[in-house]
């Protein structure tokens, strides 16, 4: 079986495979050869080759991952258990920051060795396990919400930036992404995070390269102002809502993708933004099952990925962290990922409610807790204002308008004794305009002369007509001069 182009019908090949779910789903990405257009497809050439691949993946211990660079390695997929159990075998020392955790997701990233952990947490499922190894603080004052994992070997860091918690669910059953940091710089920036974090004095980091608290938040709105928005967060709320209804208002497009089982707060929010996506055709909501990732992605090639939930007290209140890149590859591979996991929302009921966990948490308290003063993020991504807007679209216009190519006029003067002989060429000439898909106005009457000649004892009538032709070609004026006039009638061209 030979795949062609949807578009021009020729030949295309393999550039790529990508696997949709962990180990059970393989796509491909093809591009034509011709024409050069690329699109992911679940079948293949032949099935032997399909097999062949599928082998390699369930033989290997690991996925590939979705971006691979000197400074970082990202993976967005389920179960990333895997990835950081290999690193967490080496290491000597853990240190975990984390929204939620549990006893449970402790022994599955360590399991039953003996290493050093530290865990900074806000709220805890169950109860906290009680260890000389295991050291849990608790945060309180600000709502700690990013994920950091950092693992010391004798010689090395290395730290993960992920969207999972320390919970069964995150490292195991969740739609998630990942970030090995493999950059020294970026590693000397966690080093500087993790000492300011201990000693409470946030308000001091100045990060290049991890986006945190109010450079996220300015970085957030700066991707809000563009014209095509990819949105995947795991909870929403109304004020959210309203605030990409105005995204969409503002002829902005915006897709969105959300988890398929949602807390009230998020089912609430889609209700509001239903009406909007069926007025509106810029608007489209995706369905993932147990998504818990968040990205933002501007342009088809700036990213965003970002720890914040896509609400207002997670872009304003809590603490959060992010990684900024701009990558064609890693923005086509993160779209082709989310478009072929997920499934378009036609109806409210697709959407699966369920319950919060708040009843649940923190079942017992710990011995250890920092008191941190609340963090108010001053910069509101969502106050998009409304010149900001205009006048990207003023700087749009300029642009259309000097691409476009200079449109001439002709004015066209007849002058004739005869009222007769003008009326019929300035027929001939409208005639000939409109057919060859010419812009006319006229004939329009100018007021005519007298002119007496006393000699003769007479007095002549001088007739006058202009006609003006707008976006006018060489090919129009051709034909006009081509034209037979009567001896009677004089004309005056002016082009500009």
């Amino acid at each position: 079986m030979l795949l062609r182009c949807p578009k021009c019908g020729s030949r295309a090949r393999i550039i790529d495979t990508i696997t949709t779910q962990y180990k059970a789903e393989l796509m491909a990405i093809y591009r034509c050869e011709k024409c050069g257009y690329s699109w992911s497809d679940t079948s293949f050439p032949s099935s032997k080759l399909k097999t062949e691949l599928k082998q390699q993946l369930a033989e290997s211990e690991e996925l590939p991952p979705i971006y691979k660079s000197k400074f970082m390695e990202i993976h967005l997929r389920r179960n990333i258990l895997p990835i950081m159990k290999s690193v967490a075998e080496k290491s000597n020392k853990i240190v975990v920051f984390t929204y939620t955790a549990s006893s449970e997701g402790q022994k599955l990233l360590v399991g039953d060795r003996r290493v050093k952990i530290t865990i900074y947490y806000a709220k805890w499922i169950d109860d906290i396990a009680k260890s000389i190894n295991v050291k849990s603080i608790k945060v309180s004052g600000t709502i700690l919400h990013f994920k950091l994992y950092t693992f010391y070997t004798k010689n090395n860091m290395i730290p993960f930036i992920s969207s999972a918690n320390m919970t069964v669910d995150g490292l195991k059953n969740n739609f998630e992404f990942l970030i090995r940091i493999k950059s020294k710089k970026i590693k000397n920036e966690v080093n500087t995070l993790l000492s300011k974090f201990v000693n409470c004095e946030l308000s001091d980091i100045k990060t290049k390269y991890i986006l945190l608290g109010e450079s996220l938040a300015r970085k957030i709105q700066e991707m809000l102002l563009s014209d095509e928005l990819v949105i995947v967060s795991a909870f929403l709320d109304e004020y959210s809502a309203k605030k990409v209804a105005e995204l969409v208002e503002n002829k902005q497009k915006v897709n969105l993708f959300i988890p398929r089982e949602v807390d009230p707060k998020t089912f609430k929010a889609v209700k509001l933004l239903i009406p909007t996506m069926r007025k509106y055709g810029n608007l489209s909501i995706n369905l993932i099952k147990r998504l818990h990732a968040k990205i933002i992605m501007s342009n088809t090639d700036k990213v965003v990925l970002t720890t914040s939930n896509f609400t207002r007290s997670g872009l304003l209140s809590e603490l959060n962290l992010g990684i900024s890149l701009t990558d064609k590859n890693l923005a086509k591979r993160l779209a082709y990922l989310l478009i072929n996991e997920s499934k378009e929302l036609k109806h409210i009921n697709e959407l699966v409610l369920k319950e919060t966990l708040e009843g649940t948490l923190q079942t017992s308290e710990s011995k250890y807790e920092i008191v941190f003063p609340k963090i108010q993020i001053l910069t509101d991504p969502f106050q998009i204002r409304h010149y900001e807007i205009m006048a990207k679209r003023k700087t749009r216009r300029k642009l259309e308008v000097r691409r476009q190519p200079r449109m001439r006029t002709l004015k066209i003067k007849i002058t004739s004794r005869k009222s007769s002989d003008i009326n019929v060429f300035c027929d001939k000439i409208k005639n000939k305009v409109i057919k060859m898909g010419g812009d006319i106005s006229g004939p329009i009457p100018l007021p005519t002369k007298k002119l007496k000649i006393r000699i003769l004892n007479r007095k002549w009538f001088i007739h006058r007509r202009l006609i003006i032709i707008k976006n006018i070609n060489e090919r129009i004026i051709k034909h006009i001069l081509k034209l037979k006039k009567p001896d009677s009638l004089r004309i005056e061209l002016d082009y500009t």
